[in-house]
């Protein structure tokens, strides 16, 4: 029926054997010699010009198809091998295969010497420091001038009572430090009491505060592992359980779970908030599971939140009410989970448009332009520090014409609609009023890349610790990272706070006044029991009076002042106050 393929201008069938990488831009070029076979069909052969026209539907549907997988591939090598130098070609990669005995092995080897590995590391016997640990010896002796409420006796210093240990840390080595507590007496027996001991952040442990926030911001700021920074203990001298660890980051985020969740009260509630998500790894004995990490930016705090799914209801619980919302415009973010109006982050758009440049060039190009000249502007506005009001002038001015243009430009292309440039254009125009919201607020930003930008943190973290074993792991996880991240935002430093509120939690702060503790309302209050760790090794400490009377224990016991001594009492013998 169609004759002779060279006389027709195809080219031979065993061409069209092998499938070729194929690009939108060559479609048409590939169907042209099928068009030009079809026409040739003569209009009286009904059942032939049938055929050829379902052939070419054909046709044209596996070169769509062919061209969006060559798409893919083209983006996806991109990304894989393009910023990699020294990585060889992915052909030039591929080896010959190691026969099987050969690998099994392989695995038996390896699988022998990490549990090999794993039984040094447990064995505690084993494991010696490599540095040194500085020795501190604090006394504290009873201060003169305390009196007995019984017998208005004074109050003798009996001596050593008791010793409290104590394990710190300094920016240079860990510190084992002893106090010597000292006891009181009176005459008449009534008064007999120790000198207080240190405060702990945690009960049933020799930990410091300043240890404790340590480890904290080195797993959750520095991504450091608790496994490695066993080792960096054993290097300063101490070794310190892993397990120990691991329960001192536990046992902290209990008593800072408090000030984590006003956290995420009050960013709930701010006009303008910018919010994403990214999937965690939660392994649950054998399973692994995908759970989500959610985070809440805002001007004031960045919360963040750990769940096991992600949709509209969780959605709508972890973004408040009211206000004005940008995400990235996944499908859970609708208006039956955000109240309020909500934008769509530009970036994302900008970066569909990124990936149709291989396949279209020129129109990606074009349009591409378009969104850099906003981001000219918003850069100009950055660094001239423009107000809110007049940030808001020049988008109405100078910004609003050019997404006008932007959205007009890519309404005139018609790309075909499987095509990356296809998608693109359908994700911008049906996302216009969400892209354009940043016009109508000065205070907006037009995109959510202040998120985007700490998910990067927390996704390298994930390359070092890699899941999340618990539920209560993954709880405390989160509270750290909103900490943390607030306490950056305010340019606070994160273990010196830490550090502070965990000892004026543990000292009894009432919750009536738990906002002191925030990070933009935290003030460092030095405490005249701080002991230097750059100090002597042997330190004779003078405990306040006026802290001392306000232990319960002992101002029931004593007073501060000095009052006549009534007649048989005598002065403490020698031996007392020595």
């Amino acid at each position: 029926m169609f004759g002779n393929r060279a006389h027709q201008g195809l080219k031979p069938m065993s061409d069209y054997a092998m499938i070729q990488p194929m690009k939108y831009s060559e479609i048409e070029t590939y169907l042209a010699p099928f068009r030009k076979l079809a026409e040739t069909v003569p209009g009286s052969q009904i059942q032939g010009a049938k055929v050829a026209g379902i052939m070419l539907l054909k046709l044209e549907e596996q070169a769509h198809t062919m061209a969006s997988m060559q798409e893919r591939i083209d983006l996806l090598s991109r990304e894989l091998f393009g910023k990699r130098k020294n990585k060889s070609d992915p052909e030039e990669a591929v080896s010959d295969k190691i026969p099987d005995s050969e690998e099994k092995k392989s695995v038996r080897d390896r699988e022998k010497a990490a549990k090999k590995k794993l039984d040094k590391m447990r064995n505690q016997g084993k494991a010696k420091p490599k540095g040194s640990v500085k020795r501190q010896t604090v006394r504290r002796r009873v201060p003169e001038g305390l009196f007995c409420n019984a017998c208005n006796g004074r109050v003798f210093d009996t001596g050593l009572g008791h010793k409290a240990p104590e394990t710190d840390i300094s920016r240079v080595k860990v510190i084992e430090r002893e106090y010597l507590l000292h006891r009181a007496v009176c005459q008449c027996g009534e008064t007999d009491f120790e000198m207080p001991r240190p405060i702990r952040p945690l009960e049933r442990s020799t930990y410091t505060s300043a240890f404790i926030s340590r480890l904290i911001v080195s797993k959750f700021k520095f991504h450091l592992p608790v496994y490695r920074q066993q080792k960096q203990l054993l290097d300063s001298g101490i070794f310190v359980n892993r397990n120990v660890l691991n329960e001192l980051i536990l046992k902290s985020w209990k008593q800072l779970a408090p000030v984590v969740r006003m956290l995420r009260k009050i960013a709930r509630k701010l006009k303008i908030r910018y919010l994403d998500e990214t999937p965690i790894c939660r392994v649950s004995g054998k399973k692994s599971l995908r759970y989500y990490l959610w985070c809440l930016h805002t001007n004031q705090a960045i919360v963040f939140n750990l769940t096991d799914k992600r949709n509209q209801r969780l959605a709508k619980e972890i973004c408040g009410s009211g206000g004005t919302l940008m995400t990235d415009g996944l499908g859970i973010y609708c208006d039956k989970s955000v109240d309020g109006e909500h934008g769509n982050c530009l970036a994302h758009a900008l970066q569909t448009l990124f990936r149709s440049y291989s396949s279209f060039p020129e129109e990606s190009e074009q349009a591409i332009q378009y969104l850099i000249r906003v981001y000219e502007l918003e850069r100009e506005a950055r660094e001239k520090d423009l107000s809110h009001a007049d940030r808001l002038a020049l988008r109405q001015k100078e910004t609003a014409p050019l997404m006008e243009e932007f959205f007009t430009f890519l309404e005139s292309l018609n790309p075909p609609p499987r095509s990356s440039l296809g998608k693109a254009r359908s994700y911008c125009l049906s996302r216009r009023k969400q892209l354009s919201l940043f016009l109508t607020n000065g205070a907006l930003e037009p995109d959510n890349n202040r998120v985007e930008s700490i998910f990067k943190d927390v996704k390298l973290g994930l390359k070092n610790y890699l899941f999340v074993q618990s539920d209560l792991g993954g709880e405390a996880m989160a509270g750290f990272y909103s900490l943390i991240a607030t306490c950056e935002l305010h340019h606070v430093n994160p273990e010196s706070y830490l550090a502070d509120i965990l000892d004026r939690i543990s000292d009894g702060h009432p919750q009536s006044r738990l906002d002191e503790l925030l990070p933009w309302n935290w003030q460092e209050a030095g405490s005249p029991l701080q002991v230097d760790p750059e100090g002597p090794d042997y330190i004779e400490q003078e405990y306040p009076l006026e802290l001392l009377m306000k232990i319960p224990k002992i101002a029931a016991q004593v007073h501060v002042g000095r009052i006549d001594r009534p007649e048989g009492l005598q002065a403490a013998p020698p031996s007392l106050t020595q």
